[in-house]
């Protein structure tokens, strides 16, 4: 009986870790060079469906804040989360719109009159933004024209964690499923 408790309770330790392994919000630092200006804020989001990226789309950003200030054309300009119509980034990168693979990492929000889009697709033939090519623009939402154009990097100031490129087994259910398997030795050992 000894053993059977053992696994029960190791099973309920590593099942009770994996629940605690999920991912948690985190406050995103960002700015980009805007010809003589800065485009600077943050946005606060969780990676909910553990696929190394957070995007808007998956309600996984909750909080969002950029201002535009002493641009050479476009005014001042503060942007909110009411205006955030899309913003995906690959947690650990370091900078939005970088990743030619994804083709969807970006972003987009407005108010009133402007909207800023940055993206991987708004570049020369859908080119990540690299600090070469067309990186951002402002939009006049009134007369439909492009006010301003930047080829600064949006960078992502305190990013510190690594880039996921791909689907792992998590430890904690590896471990489960090692317990598992060795529970399953241990009955078919005492009833043979």
């Amino acid at each position: 009986m000894s053993i059977k408790r053992s696994l029960a309770a190791a099973a309920l330790v590593l099942s009770v870790a994996a629940g605690s392994a999920q991912a948690a919000p985190t406050v995103f630092n960002f700015e980009q060079a805007w010809n003589g200006g800065l485009l600077s804020g943050s946005f606060t989001a969780e990676d909910l469906n553990l696929d190394g990226a957070v995007a808007s789309f998956d309600g996984e950003v909750s909080a969002f804040s950029a201002t535009l200030t002493g641009a050479s054309v476009a005014p001042d300009l503060t942007f909110d989360l009411a205006g955030l119509w899309g913003l995906v980034y690959l947690v650990g990168t370091g900078v939005i719109g970088d990743d030619p693979f994804v083709g969807a990492e970006g972003l987009g929000v407005e108010d009133t009159t402007f909207s800023y889009d940055l993206g991987v697709g708004i570049g020369p033939l859908g080119a990540p933004c690299d600090g070469i090519l067309l990186c951002g623009e402002i939009f006049d939402l009134g007369d439909n024209s492009t006010v301003e154009t930047t080829i600064g990097q949006l960078l992502v100031t305190n990013d510190t964690s690594e880039p996921y490129y791909g689907a792992e087994v998590p430890l904690p259910a590896g471990g489960v499923l090692l317990l598992g398997g060795l529970a399953a030795l241990g009955l078919r050992a005492r009833r043979g």
